[in-house]
């Protein structure tokens, strides 16, 4: 029985982590370009005619399989209160925008001239899918923390802190204004990795919980 329960663990952590870095793809994708690109905005990696967009489009389809496999396993080990049915949704709309944001890419990568109509509808679709995507993982994460803010574990509920206001607050602010500001593209580039690491990074923190909670357990935690 006990080594089932191990298998189990690793499968939950080692599926997180793939899932994980099959969402920030955007590593992979600097890789194989020989360490360019970086800058870029994330987004584009994916449209046609980018170098590797059928790779990124297929690594964000396995990070959605994934986090919809883990959320059973999540729930399950989630303490049973509202903050729980938050977070299994809101995770649920991350796991779907981001199959439906792969599914329907920014139309236009680098470089290339992008003003139809059918082009700025598509792009608009992209961006709402994305748009909900992103909420929806950050809005889980407030839930989880306040999920598990009395009753732990705490690592868990200060990652969720932590990740909340570094890589969705802080990182979606500067988002936001280096497109109101119109800062250098870099700087776009820049935040959005920020923003997108902190997700995956998260996605790893949910396969940790879920392989190490009991089923419906509770203990002793604390806030940050």
């Amino acid at each position: 029985m006990s080594g089932r329960v191990d298998r189990r663990a690793a499968l939950l952590v080692l599926a997180g982590v793939i899932a994980g870095l099959a969402y920030s793809s955007f590593v992979i994708d600097w890789v194989l370009r020989g360490f360019e690109g970086m800058t870029e905005v994330v987004s584009e990696l994916a449209a046609p005619g980018a170098p590797h967009a059928t790779l990124s489009r297929l690594l964000d389809l396995l990070c959605a399989v994934l986090v919809l496999v883990l959320l059973a396993f999540v729930g399950a080990a989630m303490p049973p209160r509202p903050t729980r049915t938050v977070l299994l949704v809101s995770t649920l709309v991350f796991a779907l925008g981001a199959a439906a944001a792969a599914v329907i890419t920014a139309p236009c990568s680098e470089g290339t001239a992008c003003g139809s109509a059918a082009q700025r509808s598509q792009s608009f679709l992209h961006n709402a899918f994305s748009t909900a995507s992103d909420v929806g993982l950050y809005v889980g994460m407030a839930a989880a923390w306040a999920a598990t803010r009395r009753t732990g574990p705490r690592w868990f509920h200060r990652c969720a802190w932590w990740l909340f206001w570094l890589s969705g607050a802080t990182a979606g602010v500067l988002m936001g204004l280096s497109v109101v500001a119109d800062w250098p593209e870099w700087a776009l580039g820049a935040s959005q990795r920020v923003h997108i690491a902190g997700m995956s990074a998260w996605i790893v923190c949910l396969s940790v919980f879920a392989a190490r909670q009991p089923a419906h357990s509770s203990r002793p935690g604390g806030s940050p």
